[in-house]
């Protein structure tokens, strides 16, 4: 009870205040703010129909879809908060923290924008990603984080792994199409399994 009150009154603080992650750039908590910004849902929207391929749900949000993602999940659910990357003036990515309990916490949505910003210097959303997870150590008491990655995505799974992270886990996967959409699960009895994998990574606080 204690660790979840904590976990509710960080999220309350974290969604009235920036992390600054260097001097140009800054976690933006997202609130309920953002559902009146259309042409940021828009550009979500855009980010993660450019990026389908390395979601386990391969999908093509609307920007109505994506408001209505960020109104019911990221903003009303407890253990969950995302984050926009804000480089100077631009927003350039976002990334959260989802099923935070116990001193467990998954990242989440990571994303990183497309649009090639002469301006944005590498190194962004790994530092991003080291201040968020040192930040949910200190505030929210995580001592371990996990993620998933799908096992094609050979990019992401280095980055990953340069941040400390170490697989401990992989899943056979299977493929369901509804509505266009393609959604990787897990396999039932008698499903057809597929090459592509779930991979689980994780990295832990020793402190």
């Amino acid at each position: 009870l204690l660790a979840t009150l904590k976990m509710l009154s960080s999220k309350k603080q974290a969604l009235e205040n920036k992390i600054l992650v260097d001097q140009a750039t800054s976690l933006v908590p997202v609130g309920p703010w953002i559902t009146g910004e259309d042409s940021l849902v828009e550009l979500m929207a855009d980010w993660r129909t450019s990026a389908r391929e390395m979601f386990f749900a391969q999908i093509n949000p609307t920007p109505a879809s994506m408001k209505e993602y960020l109104s019911n999940y990221a903003i009303k659910k407890d253990d969950r908060i995302l984050f926009m990357v804000q480089f100077q003036e631009l927003f350039v990515g976002h990334i959260g923290l989802s099923r935070i309990f116990d001193g467990v916490a998954h990242i989440d949505q990571v994303m990183k924008s497309p649009n090639p910003y002469t301006e944005l210097p590498k190194g962004v959303m790994s530092k991003s990603l080291t201040v968020l997870t040192e930040w949910g150590h200190s505030q929210l008491g995580i001592r371990r984080y996990m993620l998933e990655v799908i096992s094609s995505n050979d990019d992401a799974i280095r980055f990953y792994q340069r941040m400390g992270f170490e697989i401990f886990q992989s899943e056979p996967l299977t493929e369901v199409y509804e509505n266009e959409n393609r959604y990787l699960r897990l396999p039932k009895d008698g499903d057809f399994v597929i090459s592509t994998r779930k991979v689980h990574m994780q990295k832990a606080f020793t402190q």
